[in-house]
């Protein structure tokens, strides 16, 4: 959950739907915002919800989320279809991913699993925490595609 200083907050979440009679599982990950009194936020996405899904990779299924010093930028890190970990990035207001970050919105992340994610304030700088392949403790850095 992100609290951002207009009231709103965002918050990310991952639903799973199963239909006994048809033995049929659905899981989508999205992003809800809603208003200072708790409201929908009616101008992110649609109706208050983007779905988290990244041209040509696919669903993310969040593990972390934060946003950028100027609450411009949402940053959701997560895993994709193929569990390789991934970050995207977000317009705060319109809920729309940012086709100028990384690849079309998202990158991926040199680490097994990130459990914790910061921006550093001051510079256009991302910092993310986690495990290395061998399930050591890493850290990992992104440069120059915080502020956009």
């Amino acid at each position: 959950m992100v609290p951002l200083a207009d009231g709103r907050v965002v918050q990310a979440a991952t639903t799973t739907a199963i239909d006994v009679e048809f033995h049929h599982v659905s899981v989508s990950s999205s992003l809800r915002a809603t208003a200072a009194d708790g409201s929908p936020d009616a101008g992110f996405g649609n109706g208050g919800t983007v779905v988290l899904d990244i041209p040509g990779v696919g669903r993310l299924d969040p593990t972390a989320m934060l946003a950028t010093n100027d609450e411009h930028f949402l940053f959701v890190v997560g895993t994709d279809p193929t569990g390789a970990p991934r970050i995207a990035r977000y317009d705060a207001a319109t809920g729309a991913i940012d086709p100028n970050f990384g690849n079309a919105g998202s990158l991926g992340v040199l680490l097994a699993r990130v459990e914790a994610v910061a921006a550093r304030t001051g510079t256009d700088q991302l910092y993310l925490a986690g495990l290395d392949a061998q399930s050591r403790p890493a850290v990992t850095r992104i440069w120059n595609q915080v502020s956009g």
